[in-house]
């Protein structure tokens, strides 16, 4: 078994149990959020069904002071409005944000990173 085998099973792990994390955000939080008729209209825009999603877990993940700024921007309808959804969640709601959200982001930079690195031929294989 090769580095590059171990490292791709690895980064692979991860967005494997990233997706139960997923999938237990989507049906606890942005459940409730989009029963809530104080943030539905404020999730974000939707490109295609669930891609929100993805949306609020960067709005409960980011810092505030990053937030703030996207919240103020002429673009602020694309994204989730931060503090509004930081208003009507709880604790438990931002911790499972965070453990789906930066595991996800850490395992496609390090998939997209290794793949180029792949092709460029930094992991040689000897025979």
């Amino acid at each position: 078994m090769t580095l590059e085998s171990k490292v791709f099973g690895i980064i692979f792990l991860i967005m494997f149990l990233d997706m139960f994390l997923l999938l237990a955000f989507a049906s606890i939080t942005v459940r409730k959020l989009k029963k809530n008729p104080a943030t539905k209209d404020f999730l974000g825009f939707e490109i295609y069904s669930g891609f929100n999603i993805f949306g609020i877990a960067q709005a409960l993940s980011w810092p505030r002071t990053i937030t703030k700024k996207t919240d103020s921007s002429k673009f602020s309808f694309i994204v989730a409005n931060a503090e509004l959804l930081h208003k009507h969640t709880n604790k438990f709601d931002k911790i499972l944000a965070r453990s789906f959200y930066w595991p996800m982001i850490f395992s496609v930079i390090s998939l997209l990173l290794f793949g180029a690195l792949s092709e460029l031929g930094v992991f040689v294989v000897s025979k």
